[in-house]
């Protein structure tokens, strides 16, 4: 997979950018929302692009694949992995630099929090 997806949970992070460096814009979306932010060299943000999320074939695949599981009783350390085969939707690329967000809403009653990012970052990634 070349992308990252985190689905239904609180994701937005400049990677390996210091904490110090970091200056992401505040987002807050509402259902049906979307917001394309653009990280510099130094883990800024730098412009937002604010839209209507679409929702793309992959979006609809994990859904449902979301909708046929039990969700953990605590937050977990890593995402649970979706089975994959090659007749799957494949994600949409993620030019680097780029984090692109989107809120779905499910039939008004939840939603669906999509947080993408290029796999490979344009900036350095600090050790762990």
């Amino acid at each position: 997979m070349n992308r990252i997806v985190a689905l239904l949970g609180t994701f937005f992070a400049a990677a390996a950018a210091p904490v110090a460096a970091q200056d992401i814009p505040e987002l807050a979306l509402s259902p049906g929302e979307a917001v394309t932010v653009r990280i510099d060299g130094g883990g800024r943000g730098m412009a937002s692009e604010r839209g209507k999320a679409v929702w793309s074939d992959f979006d609809v695949y994990a859904a449902r694949h979301l909708a046929g599981i039990t969700p953990p009783e605590a937050p977990t350390p890593v995402a649970t992995p979706f089975p994959s085969s090659s007749a799957d939707p494949s994600p949409e690329p993620v030019p680097a630099g780029l984090v692109r967000v989107r809120l779905h809403s499910i039939a008004g009653k939840h939603t669906l929090l999509v947080v993408e990012k290029a796999l490979i970052a344009p900036w350095p990634i600090a050790p762990e």
